[in-house]
């Protein structure tokens, strides 16, 4: 495993879910772990402490030098095995904050590679060629010194090592897991948008959207968000217990997108809806909700 976590850690972190082998594999591997910082622009962190995560996120992996973090989705216990789980990206400041950017995590891997670095797959662009002219214009490079960068060695050496990083990832990836860079990411990730939107049977402000285990619940009570305010636990309260259980679901997936809840600005709040998270059998979601 990484140096810096336990297999005890990952098992205690990710509870009832089982991680994708992928995933396993990569901590494990010291080559990865040395490159896929400078490689990929993105190191990995089993941490979730922005309000605005969703609940059943899983946070696996930051953005280097940002708050833009991505993480496994749950869908509130649906996907136990997180080898098929869409990944999210959270990007904080972005509008909308929260997208589906892959349906595995092995796509996930291939639309970075392509989007040549992680940070770079919350820009909507429209073409693999418009990710690449991106990536010469945050280094200020040509293509030209892109193919050849060996003169960027000693008087530019951290892009030197950043294009040789990611070339050195490619072939160690392609050789060794079989991955290699997705053409087309643009449509790929508009494909798997189309695709949760089909899926959900509620429509969420996140735009992530509800998966429900019983269709036969209708949903007639939601949450009154300015009647509510999060300085009010007991209102919180009283307004789940009165809720059947797709309810609850669309409050947990809205809840975290309005309001900001952790254990600074609101211990109360963020208490109560995690009593409710472990009455509904969510345990690993109300661990990490704590957390936050």
């Amino acid at each position: 495993m990484s140096s810096e976590y336990s297999a005890k850690e990952i098992q205690t972190y990710f509870g009832e879910y089982t991680p994708p082998k992928l995933f396993l594999d990569f901590f494990n591997d010291q080559f990865v772990q040395k490159n896929i910082s400078p490689g990929l622009g993105m190191y990995f962190q089993l941490e979730t402490f922005h309000f605005v995560t969703p609940i059943d996120c899983i946070t696996f992996a930051y953005a280097d030098a940002t708050d833009i973090h991505f993480a496994f989705l749950t869908d509130f216990g649906k996907n136990k095995d997180l080898s098929n789980a869409p990944i999210v990206c959270i990007s904080p400041t972005d509008d909308p904050p929260i997208r589906v950017v892959a349906a595995n995590l092995l796509d996930f891997f291939r639309v970075v590679l392509q989007a040549y670095e992680a940070e770079n797959i919350t820009r909507d662009l429209d073409s693999d060629q418009e990710y690449f002219e991106e990536y010469l214009d945050f280094y200020e490079i040509t293509e030209e010194i892109f193919k050849n960068p060996i003169s960027l060695k000693d008087k530019e050496e951290y892009i030197y090592r950043q294009i040789t990083a990611r070339q050195q990832m490619i072939e160690y990836l392609e050789k060794n897991y079989n991955i290699s860079p997705m053409e087309n990411i643009s449509e790929y990730m508009e494909s798997v948008v189309d695709a949760r939107n089909e899926t959900v049977n509620f429509t969420t402000a996140d735009d992530l959207g509800v998966i429900f285990p019983d269709k036969d619940q209708e949903v007639i009570n939601q949450l009154e968000y300015e009647e509510y305010g999060n300085e009010n636990p007991e209102a919180i309260k009283s307004f789940l217990q009165k809720c059947n259980y797709n309810e609850r679901l669309v409050f947990y997936r809205d809840v975290t997108y309005f309001y900001v809840i952790d254990k600074e600005s609101s211990p109360e709040i963020q208490k109560v809806i995690a009593d409710f998270l472990i009455k509904d059998g969510l345990k690993t979601e109300a661990e990490l909700f704590l957390a936050k």
